[in-house]
């Protein structure tokens, strides 16, 4: 089936996402552009999402996907969409941590989503509906992972693979006035801890 091809602000107010999108490209804040939104040969087969598998929940993650090819140095979006998994905190913490969990306050504080890359599958905790600029936000940071994955990309060390993930999730959130820092406290000192190599 063909790319459907929709002006970014409208494929924005059908999904619901009321974000006033500019092109940057251009310079001209408010215009329109022509953005494939999405395929419908790119479907998630897991259910457990909810609206994954509707055609608005394909047409978000493809209009997100899309946007992070134009925004971001990312490849390309003729890719089998991730697997979006609702799952309780205490498994995200479990994921990101593994048995050496930190205290229950820091370890949620710092896990909010979760990409497992093996199954390419997007891991938001139970409650997500993606209504919330921060909440869509968590989808945005955990696509930039799907699509670094899908093209190899590798990284001197797990943070320095963060550092697009924060990047487009901050441009993301500032499309609604909003930042890291105000959504989920992530000051510069924090992003730079999460963003660096150490060693």
């Amino acid at each position: 089936m063909p790319v459907i091809r929709l002006p970014v602000v409208a494929a924005v107010s059908i999904l619901g996402v009321g974000l006033p999108i500019a092109d940057s490209a251009a310079g001209d804040e408010g215009k329109t552009r022509s953005v494939p939104v999405v395929s419908l040969e790119r479907v998630s087969a897991n259910d457990s999402f909810g609206s994954a598998t509707s055609l608005l929940g394909i047409a978000l993650m493809g209009f997100i996907a899309d946007w992070l090819t134009l925004e971001f140095d990312l490849p390309a979006t003729e890719v089998v969409l991730p697997e979006v998994t609702l799952v309780p905190v205490s498994h995200l913490i479990a994921m990101r941590h593994g048995p050496k969990t930190p205290s229950p306050v820091t370890a949620h504080a710092d896990v909010a989503a979760v990409y497992h890359d093996p199954t390419r599958t997007i891991f938001l905790p139970v409650g997500w509906t993606g209504r919330t600029p921060g909440e869509l936000s968590l989808l945005v940071h955990e696509m930039v992972h799907h699509l670094q994955n899908i093209d190899g990309m590798t990284y001197a060390c797990p943070e320095a693979r963060e550092e697009l993930a924060y990047s487009a999730q901050e441009r993301w959130l500032m499309l609604s006035g909003t930042n890291l820092a105000t959504e989920f406290g992530v000051d510069p000192m924090t992003l730079l801890v999460r963003t660096k190599c150490f060693y």
